[in-house]
């Protein structure tokens, strides 16, 4: 299964972001998982060892995506990390 984590303060684009991963995902036939964060520090809070991508805004209140994607770095070394922004 295919693990997506989606984290953007923006919570309309959070759902555009979740909207437009599940209908590709789907297309694929891929059997799918898709967990949605609103903050970095929310995102920190769960175990992150079975994600295979994570779609980081750079730019959120508190920690950034930046500053997150260095934690999820340490916790776990082989996750796919991009960062989307407008």
């Amino acid at each position: 299964m295919f693990k997506l984590v989606l984290c953007d303060d923006n919570k309309e684009f959070l759902e555009y972001e979740y909207e437009i991963a599940k209908k590709h995902l789907q297309t694929l036939k891929i059997d799918y998982e898709i967990e949605k964060y609103v903050s970095g520090l929310s995102l920190l809070s769960v175990d992150l060892i079975n994600v295979d991508l994570v779609l980081l805004d750079y730019e959120m209140e508190g920690i950034n995506g930046f500053e997150t994607a260095k934690v999820i770095r340490e916790k776990n070394s082989n996750v796919s990390i991009a960062f989307v922004t407008v």
